[in-house]
């Protein structure tokens, strides 16, 4: 059976006991993150100002029917455990899932220009790679600190606390494997797994790369490194989906927020 837009949303419409009104579907099919065939699922939201617990429930349901309707097999096992790339739009339009629209952003803008590429579209992209998956660890952080239904403005405000250089200060320390003290502490001997590494270090050069292309302007950059930071970034939301919830994986998180507060 051919995989069809029309299809998953005969999928999408059978779904019941949603947390809020669903004014209507968008699906948008394609390829992911890891350039794998793929389903993106858009619930439009009849209510303004619907918090973040919610909207993560409409992910979860919304998740499932994609995953049947995905033409890889490997991408279904992906969709049905919850990663599939799925965002929610408010009832005004605007996106949710903003580390994936970042991260698609990238790629867009690298390639934008066919022949001769400007310089603005690749500065751009490198920030958007950046960013993506900068918001991808701050939303995961906040989610993981504040929990509850009402407490979606509460997460936002949270979100704004993080600092670039704290951030890249504790990307520094797991990607070279040498924990401080009071990091190991809540660690129960337990070491950062490779691929929170490789999350790490791409945390660092991204950040690198995007102070470059926001205040050198002597600095040229190619297509090709362009697009090479835009995988590294991909590549790391995908390590990512592997290690989250694991107790490093928090403990990176913690870090990211604290790590200057925090005592052995």
């Amino acid at each position: 059976m051919e995989v069809t837009p029309a299809l998953i949303m005969g999928e999408l419409t059978q779904l019941k006991n949603l947390p809020t009104p669903i004014s209507r579907w968008i699906v948008e099919t394609g390829s992911g993150w890891t350039d794998d065939p793929a389903v993106w699922v858009w619930p439009v939201l009849e209510l303004e100002g619907v918090d973040f617990e919610t909207r993560t429930v409409v992910r979860e349901k919304g998740a499932p029917s994609g995953a049947r309707c995905d033409a890889s097999r490997d991408r279904c096992r992906v969709a049905a455990a919850g990663r599939v790339p799925l965002g929610v739009r408010g009832a005004g339009g605007g996106v949710v899932s903003l580390q994936g629209d970042l991260l698609r952003q990238a790629q867009q803008l690298a390639r934008r220009e066919p022949k001769r590429p400007r310089q603005a579209s690749l500065r751009r992209s490198i920030s958007a790679s950046y960013y993506g998956l900068f918001h991808l660890l701050i939303d995961d952080a906040v989610t993981l600190m504040v929990t509850g239904a009402d407490r979606g403005g509460l997460r936002d405000s949270l979100a704004r606390a993080f600092k670039h250089s704290t951030m890249k200060s504790v990307a520094e320390n797991f990607s070279r494997g040498n924990l401080p003290a009071k990091i190991r502490s809540g660690l129960d001997g337990r070491v950062p797994q490779p691929k929170l590494v490789s999350v790490a270090e791409a945390f660092v050069n991204l950040q690198q790369a995007r102070h470059e292309a926001d205040y050198n302007r002597a600095r040229r950059f190619t297509r090709e490194e362009t697009l090479d930071l835009y995988a590294e970034a991909r590549q790391a939301f995908a390590d990512w989906n592997t290690v989250r919830r694991t107790v490093q994986a928090d403990a990176f998180l913690v870090a990211l927020l604290a790590y200057n507060d925090m005592r052995k």
